[in-house]
């Protein structure tokens, strides 16, 4: 019987991940790297593109208040912002490159390609300025910062929201309660019921009353 619960549970997963890579690759959702979880390898959130957006705009609107942080660029927080939006179903990944980001640049230069129907004022063509941006107000978390082996060209990028630091430590909060109380049980089962009290994150941890759900 347990052999067979786990090939069952194996298939049920196998089938969220292709129904997931699907959702993802249309742009319907994305799927977003947790950092700061111990395990940030696969620790993912999934949030409907909808909900990101929104968490987005809520960035580039609270950017435009803060010119400490955004390198000249505050007063173009809007068009930015829009930009950015619109070559999300480009950028379906959970992290982008710096040549795609500088490709972007340039495509919105030319008014017959622009995917955002808007051309960037001048300022905001300067691609070391813009990444620079984006990574204050908590929008990009540098891939590989600190190689030196990657030239700049392959540089990445994870996409990232304001909360996700809140998620991630609520995630990672919530890991602790759940192994502690595996570990007090008797022969480390416990019903998942029981184990659901009082180590599930509230939306309010979670970060900003945005869509978010890990994904295991």
């Amino acid at each position: 019987i347990q052999e067979t619960n786990r090939t069952l549970s194996a298939g049920a997963a196998t089938g969220v991940n292709v129904e997931l890579e699907e959702l993802r690759q249309s742009n319907v959702v994305r799927l977003i790297q947790l950092h700061g979880t111990g395990d940030a390898e696969s620790d993912l959130a999934v949030m409907e593109t909808a909900a990101y957006e929104h968490g987005v705009r809520d960035a580039f609107a609270a950017s435009s208040k803060d010119r400490k942080r955004c390198v000249g660029l505050h007063q173009y927080s809007i068009d930015l912002g829009t930009w950015f939006i619109s070559f999300l179903p480009r950028w379906t990944g959970k992290f982008v490159r710096h040549e795609a980001i500088r490709l972007a640049l340039l495509d919105d230069d030319d008014t017959s390609t622009a995917a955002s129907g808007l051309r960037l004022p001048a300022p905001c063509r300067d691609l070391s300025k813009v990444i620079h941006h984006l990574i204050g107000i908590g929008l990009l978390l540098p891939r590989n910062a600190g190689s030196t082996s990657v030239r700049q060209s392959d540089t990445s990028y994870w996409f990232t929201l304001p909360c996700m630091g809140v998620a991630a430590k609520s995630v990672a909060d919530g890991r602790k309660r759940v192994l502690g109380k595996l570990k007090r049980s008797n022969y480390g089962e416990v019903r998942r019921a029981a184990l659901e009290v009082g180590t599930l994150p509230s939306s309010k941890r979670a970060g900003a009353g945005q869509s978010l759900v890990r994904s295991d």
